[in-house]
């Protein structure tokens, strides 16, 4: 569901840059007491605000799981911890399920991992690099290869196979000598509807898929910094040619999220001070609207998550010591539509 590096790296440093961090002691029950928000009302859960989690999300239930380096926690609406989930080390992306367990990717995206509540930990060699996972059923799960004619494909972990591949596109070639950019798919599974959201963390570029492969919906999302980024990739890229070395790259810039309503939520920019978060929606039923939201500390990060009408921005490099935490209501008044516009909807 999410890739757990933040910022631009190289495909050789997943496995050293997102190594995890110790395992934590045994899950207590959390009462969840409410927080004052920014606009004075309403009140967010406790829990909500002392979440530290290096990734974060909803399960199929719309349970909220946090991971924080050692093992995944599945917390109900009132913030009690209902499972305590096993976690496969050494990863790179991480998704989780109450029933279902944790989905993983490791060794850089090239072998998926997995771990029933209760189970021990199975793996399966993926042939082509993965960027992200996310639990489809209870036996299958969608990986996305960062070079590959496809974007998503679909393996069963009970047969150890590939079932689908569908999303086409641009192979990425690799040159003699240059840095070469692969793709950073970010992957969503809208579990009522059964449809499967994919994100290009760098270009912005968001695309809905059916049970079948079908691409249902299309939105461009805007990436603020990506023309500062192509800019100092070409400049990368000629100094690797000049000096005859080869070089992948990958950009983890736009997160996306999804609310149990099937929404889905872009954090595109953040103000200077940190006090703002410039927020991207996009309904099931197509759409797309831009806002500004009014932060109660100066702790914007592109590191989020939405759950139950709140918006959770925290800030994953700081696990696990302590972080920078900010809970907002995705409905609050303090927050300013810039505008709406059409997407590619529902075909």
């Amino acid at each position: 569901m999410r890739m757990l590096c933040v910022f631009v790296f190289a495909i050789s440093m997943l496995a050293s840059g997102c190594a995890s961090a110790a395992e934590r002691g045994a899950a207590e029950i959390v009462v969840a007491e409410p927080v004052p928000s920014a606009s004075g009302e309403p009140t967010a859960p406790a829990f909500l605000a002392a979440l530290t989690a290096r990734d974060a999300g909803l399960d199929r239930s719309g349970h909220l799981w946090a991971w924080d380096g050692g093992e995944v926690r599945v917390h109900a609406p009132s913030g009690e911890v209902v499972a305590v989930l096993p976690v496969p080390q050494d990863l790179a992306a991480v998704d989780a399920d109450r029933e279902w367990g944790v989905a993983a990717l490791a060794l850089g995206g090239r072998e998926l991992r997995w771990a029933r509540p209760g189970g021990e930990v199975a793996r399966l060699a993926l042939p082509d690099e993965a960027a992200d996972v996310a639990w489809i059923s209870a036996d299958e799960v969608a990986v996305s290869p960062v070079a590959s004619r496809h974007r998503v494909e679909i393996w069963n972990l009970a047969r150890g196979a590939r079932m689908a591949a569908f999303g086409e596109e641009e192979p990425v070639a690799v040159p003699e000598a240059g840095v070469y950019l692969v793709r950073s798919v970010l992957l969503e599974h809208d579990a009522e509807r059964n449809r499967l959201w994919t994100q290009d963390s760098f270009t912005g570029d968001i695309q809905v898929f059916d049970a079948e492969g079908r691409r249902v919906a299309r939105a461009q999302v805007d990436n603020p910094r990506r023309r500062d980024l192509e800019a100092a990739l070409r400049t990368s890229d000629a100094a690797a040619r000049r000096e005859g070395r080869t070089s992948p790259a990958r950009y983890l810039i736009l997160r996306l999220a999804l609310d149990e309503r099937g929404t889905g939520y872009v954090v595109t920019a953040c103000g200077d001070d940190r006090r703002s978060a410039h927020l991207t929606e996009l309904p099931a039923d197509g759409g797309l609207r831009q806002r500004r939201i009014s932060l109660g500390a100066a702790c914007c990060t592109r590191v989020f998550t939405v759950t139950d009408g709140w918006l959770v921005l925290y800030d994953s490099s700081s696990v696990p010591g302590p972080g920078c935490t900010t809970v907002e209501p995705l409905q609050d008044a303090s927050s300013s539509t810039s505008r709406t516009q059409p997407r590619e909807g529902l075909e």
